[in-house]
């Protein structure tokens, strides 16, 4: 406890030295053990996204070209697409036939849901396999009558000889003479798969949603094995319903409540009307909690509302053409595999270096690689500073024992053993190493979280979690604190060595 008093008092007098080594440890272990937090977090992050249903999903579009005229090289600068491809649901079911790393393809365009708003543009929103965007519904009928709402348009067919629709969303199609709410009648002539959209089916007595923008998506029936998302309340949505069979709505365990905070049974909600983008449907069920949450994606599933694709709605024949498509691996299946051999099927139909084929797990792990790489460099200018620090402790220990010559050596001439004074500076390097990586230790948390979000709101792709990890920040600390005491120890040495008569006769 004298040592320790002793330690204090020297340190109090010489404030400003004692204050730049203490600064410069702190700022070292705060910014070394906040990123290599970092590095873990991504890392356990990436471990359990490995895992996940998620992980297991491939998706195939089309290869980005460039047109070549003749033998000269093509022009890098203003690339085009030529030889547009689209995939039909036969291509898709004989890929799941002919490769054995595929379980089965599906339909998900991921968007955002207005539930009050008498109007409202989809958009798309982030996370492997998520597409999203505007769209574009166009129906035709016998009178010559055209409406649309919307902005991008995918290829759409004919059906029964009066309706042509192009479709890319869930946004509502407006025929000519309707009410501006989507209100359509028979006797407007309105085809007979759109008549399950008027308005007049909700029950208006029934209590309104509590949020009015939500996160969703169109999925077909096979979305939920591929990511193992079962029903709760009800049941999922099913690839045998089309028509007016196919416009149930499906809710995630979080966003049920938020919908509806007085609902305290969610079974209740099974039947009731909610519209989304001025569609109405009917709720069928609520499913079980997703036990990955948001792994991979920006939003959880839990957050989310699924209503069917158009070709549930309308008939397989309303989308018989794709643009993209999905696949899901089974668990005993390899994604790396199963990428290569979509890759190599499409390819041999359509031609070399047509189409491309991307894994979410290859996807997810380009998105970490390109965060650790940053953090590595830091880290190294991280550890840079903590051994800049620990040198400093070094030259402040130094110089003290310089300064200390005299009192040393007559603590030595009365009986001080060479171990006490060494003791003694030692206690006086611990005092600052361990306030030192104790502040840093406790800056840590801020430095994770500051990296964090200039790391996810810098980033073009997901966005990731974060979180501190402890036992990282705590390692870092005592490891921290050793090299200090390291460095401190040489000094600590050479004063308990001093020759007593050379120090007096100095003084």
């Amino acid at each position: 406890m004298n040592a320790f008093k002793l330690s204090v008092r020297y340190i109090r007098s010489r404030k400003l030295e004692s204050a730049l080594a203490l600064t410069g440890i702190v700022l070292g272990v705060a910014t070394l053990a906040g990123t290599l937090s970092l590095v873990s977090s991504y890392r356990s992050y990436y471990d359990k996204f490995s895992r996940s249903p998620e992980a297991r999903q491939v998706t195939v579009r089309q290869a980005t070209r460039v047109r070549s005229q003749g033998d000269e090289a093509a022009v890098l600068i203003g690339t085009t697409e030529v030889d547009n491809i689209e995939f039909t649901a036969t291509d898709a079911q004989q890929a799941v036939d002919e490769n054995v790393n595929v379980e089965s393809y599906y339909e998900a365009e991921f968007r955002s849901f207005a539930t009050t708003a008498s109007s409202s543009q989809s958009t798309g929103f982030g996370g492997p396999g998520g597409f999203g965007g505007p769209m574009t519904m166009t129906v035709t009928q016998q009178g010559g009558g055209t409406s649309q709402a919307g902005g991008t348009a995918s290829a759409g067919t004919s059906a029964s000889g009066s309706a042509s629709a192009s479709v890319g969303g869930a946004q509502g199609a407006q025929a000519d003479g309707a009410p501006p709410g989507g209100d359509m009648s028979s006797g407007d002539g309105a085809p007979p798969d759109m008549q399950f959209m008027q308005q007049e089916e909700v029950d208006t007595s029934l209590e309104k949603p509590t949020v009015e923008e939500i996160n969703g998506a169109m999925v077909s029936g096979g979305f939920f094995a591929a990511y193992n998302l079962q029903a709760k309340y009800g049941d999922v949505l099913s690839d045998s319903a089309t028509g007016s069979a196919a416009t149930g709505v499906v809710l995630g365990a979080d966003l049920a409540d938020k919908l509806y905070a007085s609902v305290t049974d969610p079974s209740q909600l099974i039947g009731m009307k909610l519209i989304l983008n001025n569609l109405s449907y009917t709720i069928v069920g609520v499913l079980e909690r997703d036990q990955w949450n948001s792994s991979g994606r920006n939003v959880s599933f839990n957050d989310m509302a699924f209503v069917p694709t158009m070709a549930m709605r309308f008939g397989a024949n309303r989308r018989q053409q794709y643009r993209e498509l999905s696949f899901s691996v089974p668990e005993s299946g390899d994604p790396a595999a199963a990428v290569i051999e979509l890759e190599n099927f499409f390819n041999a139909k359509y031609g070399e270096g047509a189409v491309l084929a991307e894994g979410n797990l290859d996807r997810f792990r380009s998105e970490v690689t390109k965060r650790e790489r940053i953090l590595s460099l830091m880290a190294i200018l991280a550890a840079a500073s903590a051994l800049t620090a620990a040198i400093n402790l070094f030259n402040l220990m130094t110089s003290r024992v310089m300064r200390r010559r005299r009192p040393i050596a007559i603590m030595r001439a009365i009986g001080a053993w060479n171990m006490r004074v060494f003791a003694q500076i030692m206690v006086e390097a611990a005092v600052i190493g361990v306030s030192g990586a104790l502040a840093g230790l406790a800056l840590s948390p801020l430095v994770v979280k500051v990296l964090g979000a200039m790391l996810e709101s810098n980033s073009s792709g997901q966005s990731i979690p974060v979180s501190a990890n402890l036992p990282v920040m705590v390692a870092v600390g005592f490891g921290a604190l050793c090299v200090s005491l390291l460095f401190a120890a040489i000094p600590a040495r050479s004063g308990s060595r001093l020759v007593i008569t050379d120090a007096l006769r100095s003084e």
